[in-house]
């Protein structure tokens, strides 16, 4: 299974995942992330 190994802020607008593959190279922004749980969220209640 991959997890994170590390997670880094990097400033005040993202985050930087070290997965223990080897992988380190994506940056999340913040507000990408929020958009994405809430399309998720969304997504459940569709299902239902």
């Amino acid at each position: 299974d991959v997890s994170p190994r590390q997670i880094t802020s990097i400033g005040h607008y993202a985050i930087q995942f070290d997965w223990n593959d080897g992988h380190n190279s994506g940056i999340y922004a913040f507000n990408d992330l929020r958009d994405l749980g809430e399309r998720a969220a969304l997504q459940s209640v569709e299902d239902v």
